[in-house]
């Protein structure tokens, strides 16, 4: 009778241990999707910005008033990428979009960009700026995990 009570106990302990892990798993798939949902509107959000801008100012600017545009298609793209795609290169993306727009605003800042110098100040320089760093901030974590997951499945990582 000890032995049952052992092996009942035991079970129960397993069972609750396995609904537990099962409860883990799918809060951290939960936080994942938001993080690529989130990820993605700040991108989205980011492009729009860029597109608004074109259509306010930098259409009368040479070459940069395209690289908007060409901003907010890009945006578009990884935007509904990121949405549709768990795949890493979505996040990848996202922080690479996010990284190169900021590089190049602060390259035109201190150094001018196709003739076109920028100033650092402004409202619409610190929204941009604000968006792309959080996004960011959103999709490097989820990378990250998604990353070592990936690892993790394919048996390539020890001991993390």
């Amino acid at each position: 009778m000890v032995s049952i009570t052992l092996f009942v106990s035991e079970r129960f302990v397993r069972t609750q241990s396995a609904a537990t892990h099962l409860r883990v798993l799918r809060f951290v798939s939960l936080l994942a999707l938001a993080a690529r949902v989130s990820g993605a509107l700040l991108v989205l959000a980011a492009g729009a910005m860029h597109l608004w801008l074109y259509f306010d100012y930098f259409h009368r600017v040479h070459v940069i008033g395209v690289l908007f545009v060409v901003n907010a298609a890009v945006a578009i793209v990884i935007g509904v990428t990121l949405l549709l795609s768990p795949h890493p290169f979505a996040a990848a993306a996202g922080i690479a979009y996010a990284v190169a727009t900021l590089g190049s605003f602060v390259l035109s800042v201190y150094r001018g960009l196709f003739g076109y110098v920028e100033r650092l100040n402004g409202p619409w320089q610190a929204a941009a700026g604000g968006v792309e760093l959080a996004a960011i901030a959103v999709l490097l974590p989820l990378l990250v995990a998604s990353m070592r997951s990936r690892m993790k499945v394919r048996g390539l990582q020890a001991g993390f």
